[in-house]
């Protein structure tokens, strides 16, 4: 027999397919009474699957008795009652580094675009302005040019990696200075 687990949102495609096939699910995203269906599944859930911000606090713990873990598909798991989990001897798991470079690239990617003016030159493009004005005009670039990080954590560091290989300097913000290669700025405000 599959364990029971209660779904909080719609995932991945892929992802559900696969809990769906290792595990019985419960979709609470679809209930339309919240209460009701906590309480009709109380006694046999025993995972509750989080998917984005929804609250995981002592309440819905308690509304499932049989609960032993929560397990987060994301890097963060701010929407957790961490100290409620723990004093109910609950496990709770997340998915860090999952998406760090790829969320890095897309950073990194949005800082060149930014500076190169990727989509003003684009829309100078198909607008055929190339045609009676010439080309669109130069840019800067990204070498020399420093770039701020208010975080300075897994992502922040990626972001960090590919600014260097591009020939920038690095400055940061974090909540705790870090043991890191770069200036540190105490106050965001001042890094921006």
């Amino acid at each position: 027999m599959k364990a029971e687990i209660i779904l909080t949102a719609q995932g991945h495609a892929g992802t559900m397919a696969t809990l769906q096939n290792e595990f019985t699910c419960h979709k609470l995203f679809e209930a339309a009474d919240r209460a009701a269906f906590l309480k009709q599944h109380a006694q046999t859930v025993r995972g509750l699957a989080t998917f984005g911000p929804m609250p995981v606090d002592g309440k819905l713990m308690d509304a499932l008795p049989k609960l032993e873990i929560i397990s987060n598909f994301g890097v963060g798991v701010d929407a957790i009652n961490l100290e409620d989990a723990r004093k109910r001897g609950i496990i709770v798991t997340n998915t860090p580094d999952v998406l760090n470079d790829c969320v890095a690239d897309t950073a990194f990617a949005l800082v060149v675009s930014s500076l190169r003016k990727f989509p003003q030159a684009e829309a100078y493009l198909h607008a055929g302005k190339w045609t009676s004005r010439g080309p669109y005009p130069l840019t800067t670039s990204v070498g020399g040019k420093t770039l701020g990080i208010l975080g300075l954590g897994r992502i922040g560091e990626a972001i960090a990696k590919r600014a260097l290989a591009s020939g920038m300097k690095i400055r940061y913000h974090n909540r705790r200075k870090k043991d890191a290669p770069y200036p540190y700025d105490p106050d965001p405000v001042t890094l921006a």
